[in-house]
């Protein structure tokens, strides 16, 4: 493995060719760049089930995958014209965020877990859906650490929250400013390869039905 990796790296490799101990750090940034240059892809072995590799699990994240402000740009779309867009991964620019999970949690109902990708989410502000041209308002914010909920009061770019209660919101859906309007692409859609429907013959009897059961 090490010389998988020092290969990576023509310093690293050379180090490595006269013999000489590398350093761990050294070996994580090697993997780093690499990784963020997707020349390779790290792949880790665990259980979470058993609690096992969950800890190297997250320092991998840490140490090898960019954080959200060193990605450069997020690309969509200006959901009139069509024209491509581009927000930077900045506080100060236009809001806009991304749903990207829905769940129903049985005490604070429905929850729109979403990645800010531009801008700042504050609980009490108005946000816009390009998708259906309708406006929603911000109401409790949780960050979530498992089934831990922590209220907040504001999300930046790079942030995953969720916000409860949204009516006409669904997995998928862009939200930015009305303003500075963009649409971010949505969850890939595959083709089934095969659709049916099953009708019964007839209406079910409560008799047959107890039969049908007890057989």
């Amino acid at each position: 493995m090490l010389e998988d990796v020092s290969e990576l790296d023509d310093a690293l490799l050379e180090k490595f060719l006269d013999g000489k101990e590398l350093a761990v750090e050294e070996l994580k940034k090697t993997v780093r760049n690499a990784t963020l240059e997707r020349r390779i892809f790290p792949i880790l072995f665990g259980s979470p089930l058993r609690q096992i590799g969950v800890a190297q699990l997250l320092d991998a994240v840490a140490d090898y995958l960019p954080a959200p402000l060193e990605e450069a740009e997020f690309t969509g779309k200006n959901p009139v014209k069509g024209e491509a867009l581009k927000r930077k991964h900045d506080p100060d620019a236009p809001f806009s965020a991304y749903v990207f999970k829905t769940v129903i949690d049985p005490f604070a109902g429905k929850l729109s877990i979403l990645r800010v990708v531009s801008g700042k989410l504050t609980s009490d502000m108005t946000i816009f859906v390009p998708a259906r041209q309708v406006r929603e308002r911000v109401g409790h914010m949780f960050r979530l650490e498992g089934k831990k909920q922590d209220a907040v009061k504001e999300a930046l770019a790079g942030e995953i929250v969720a916000v409860a209660k949204f009516k006409d919101i669904a997995t998928g859906d862009t939200l930015c400013d009305e303003k500075a309007p963009i649409q971010y692409d949505g969850p890939v859609h595959f083709t089934p390869n095969i659709s049916f429907a099953l009708e019964p013959r007839a209406k079910p009897t409560r008799t047959s039905c107890r039969r049908d059961c007890i057989a």
